[in-house]
């Protein structure tokens, strides 16, 4: 039998995800926090199912051993806390980036985690397709404890959507996925019609706020509610490239200003010659090739220095704020 049997849609028709999101028809804050409580049951379920063949277990923060500057590895599943648990190991501490291994959970927690980066300005990191031959090396040097962890599924997606730049593990073709949120049978015969209709309205305002918080596009949103109940639509490596990687839209033209950027035909160039050995490369081709390799240098090494410029900025701010705030007591 179907795993999804049981479960069931709000509503099976086919609507905008933003028809309703002006309307503000429920006020009640007791209800919106059921909203919230039942967005965090609908993900969790999602991934029990996804993941019930293989051993799943709370998510975890670590130092992952793998980058040369202080990274955090979260793995396993989200549940509600894990956001005070990163910044209790990260508290007082410079810490660049976070290497993101979770098959989902708790949606209301990861997009507590995600306002946790974005606060701190950290970089987020992707698990990506690599060689079989070379998985097994990889997960041990990052320190993760099970390879079937070694994805983004899920709420993961929120917690991506936090980090002030992104980025996949060496390449773009990363092991990204997102859902349709959906209440189980045994919550809507808890509400009238009127509820189960602005609890749809009220997860769609939830998710909304947040991905538009965090500069995600529309495009993303409407994946998720469009969707199937039992469809994992996975984000593909043109899209994580055009869409979410790098930095964040509210920064390009600012990072722009000050490290420069490849023009559309430099970058058609770069994109139909990079993977090419240099015998494929013509000798003319080269000569217009070299030149935008060293411009591309610069601009990454340029870009680097902005991250941990800007992490560094506000970790230093938070550490003299709390030995100001100690101090006086």
């Amino acid at each position: 039998m179907d795993h999804f049997a049981s479960l069931s849609i709000i509503s099976g028709a086919k609507v905008s995800p933003f028809r309703y999101l002006s309307t503000g028809r429920s006020k009640n804050k007791s209800f919106l926090k059921r909203i919230e409580k039942y967005i965090a049951i609908i993900f969790a379920v999602f991934i029990v199912i996804v993941g019930s063949k293989s051993e799943i277990s709370a998510a975890e923060f670590t130092f992952d051993r793998f980058y040369p500057t202080p990274a955090v590895l979260m793995e396993g599943t989200i549940e509600a806390g894990d956001s005070e648990k990163l910044q209790k190991l990260i508290d007082g501490r410079y810490v660049f980036s976070i290497y993101l291994a979770s098959p989902g959970g708790d949606v209301v927690e990861a997009m507590k985690i995600g306002r946790v980066m974005r606060e701190l300005n950290l970089t987020a990191i992707v698990p990506t397709k690599i060689p079989a031959d070379m998985a097994e090396e990889l997960t041990q040097r990052h320190g993760i404890r099970s390879r079937d962890n070694n994805v983004c599924l899920s709420a993961c997606f929120f917690v991506l959507a936090g980090g002030i730049y992104r980025e996949g593990f060496a390449t773009d073709d990363v092991i990204l996925g997102v859902h349709k949120p959906y209440l189980s049978n045994s919550d809507l015969l808890t509400m009238n019609a009127d509820q189960s209709m602005t609890s749809e309205i009220n997860i769609h305002q939830i998710i909304h706020s947040y991905l538009n918080e965090m500069g995600i596009s529309a495009k993303y949103e409407y994946l998720m509610f469009s969707a199937q109940k039992d469809e994992l639509i996975w984000i593909n490596s043109r899209e994580f490239s055009n869409d979410l990687a790098g930095f964040v839209p509210e920064l390009v033209d600012w990072v722009d200003a000050r490290c420069g950027h490849l023009s559309k035909v430099e970058k058609s160039l770069w994109n139909d010659n990079e993977n090419k050995s240099g015998s494929e490369i013509k000798i003319e081709i080269w000569a217009i090739m070299k030149p935008i390799m060293e411009k591309q240098l610069k601009q990454g090494s340029c870009e680097q220095n902005l991250r941990d410029q800007l992490v560094v900025d506000v970790a230093t701010k938070r550490m003299t704020n709390n030995k100001g705030a100690a101090t006086t007591h």
